[in-house]
């Protein structure tokens, strides 16, 4: 009984940390893509991409976390909870970001503590100043996590569309009596 729970515990750490790591990836990747373009070519696609990993990735932790807990929330099968939380979740938390990062720059720390805090918030003081580009950051970023983590619990991801097409190929209902049948033969 207790291997079976610590295969379970070991398996949703495991599913948690590539829901993270995939989560982050897709935001701080989209992010610097979205930035390259601002920057119109004047710095190298890879050197933003590096960049956008090192300042982005606390931004984008903390986007994954709220974001998860919210689409749990609300329905965490349903691909449409997951995109209107990234849009709404992803402008909200630059903004926000950005004023902590701002208000913490003309606060009176310690030049130590300054320098780890700025690190932490630079993207997000970058972005809130083009706030409007964290919204596509958002939805590709939570579409990502929602496949992420209905493949992490063993579901397949499949679009309202799909899940109809589906349902009428398998299955077909005749004078009340549900007959299997396969349409595509």
């Amino acid at each position: 009984m207790l291997r079976n729970w610590t295969n379970g515990v070991n398996s949703t750490i495991a599913n948690s940390i590539w829901y993270y790591v995939f989560t982050i990836g897709a935001g701080c990747v989209s992010a610097g893509f979205l930035m390259a373009i601002e920057f119109q070519g004047k710095l190298p696609l890879f050197f933003v991409l590096i960049i956008s990993f090192l300042m982005g990735s606390f931004a984008s932790f903390v986007f994954a976390l709220i974001l998860r807990r919210t689409a749990h929330l609300f329905g965490r099968n349903k691909w449409w909870v997951w995109l209107l939380a990234g849009a709404i979740l992803a402008p909200v938390l630059i903004l926000f970001a950005g004023m902590c990062g701002g208000a913490l720059a003309r606060s009176q720390l310690p030049e130590d503590i300054l320098r780890i805090l700025s690190f932490l918030f630079y993207a997000p003081m970058v972005l809130a100043k083009r706030w409007w580009l964290s919204l596509p950051v958002g939805i590709i970023t939570s579409l990502v996590a929602y496949a992420v983590d209905n493949a992490a619990a063993g579901e397949s991801v499949q679009s309202p569309s799909s899940r109809l097409t589906e349902h009428l190929r398998t299955k077909t209902h005749l004078s009340g009596f549900r007959v299997n049948q396969d349409l595509t033969a």
